[in-house]
């Protein structure tokens, strides 16, 4: 294992609960945000709650955002609504996590909408992940096409590296934390 702390610019918590934390990592040598465990985390074990603004449709196909999100309708289990999940427009923990394809990924989205109940997808590991480990997702869902890896790509910050689970990082030790 590599243990890793940030640079002084980069080392601060940006938002966290008492499982996991958002800060940096690196990403194809550029720092983004990315999430982390704050402590050993059990497979199985609930993460945090992807958070954002309900999408009208017009809002929904207009919308530009990265952080769009598909879930169930309570009001009618077999259609879906849209959450935009952009942490700079709501407080969003989950969208911290950075893309890795399904086998390397050590989290994994659930929608748990119930029917006449409220909009809610989770996320929780997929597997043991050790205190101080990145969380990293597959957005595509294990798709055979990849529209969010090919995103990735385009913009050359995907890392398919799954070296990420071998780098331990030091929880930050700067910075103004926003509790979820």
């Amino acid at each position: 294992m590599t243990h890793v702390t940030r640079p002084a610019a980069r080392d601060v918590c940006l938002i966290e609960n008492d499982i996991v934390y958002a800060s940096y990592t690196l990403l194809n040598n550029t720092w983004a945000g990315g999430l982390f465990s704050n402590n050993d985390i059990e497979k199985g074990e609930l993460l945090c709650e992807y958070n954002g603004k309900i999408l009208d449709v017009k809002e929904a196909t207009e919308s530009t955002s990265e952080y769009l999100f598909s879930v169930r309708d309570p009001d009618d289990l077999r259609r879906k609504k849209v959450i935009d999940g952009d942490p700079n427009k709501s407080i969003n923990l989950a969208a911290y996590a950075n893309y890795s394809d399904y086998v390397n990924a050590n989290a994994m989205f659930l929608d748990q909408t119930k029917r006449k109940s409220v909009c809610k997808i989770v996320l929780i590991s997929k597997e043991f992940i050790p205190k101080g480990t990145e969380i990293r997702v597959d957005y595509d869902m294990g798709s055979s096409v990849n529209p969010f890896k090919d995103f990735m790509i385009q913009k050359g910050i995907y890392d398919s590296s799954v070296n990420y689970k071998e780098t331990l990082w030091t929880h930050p030790s700067n910075g103004m934390v926003i509790r979820s």
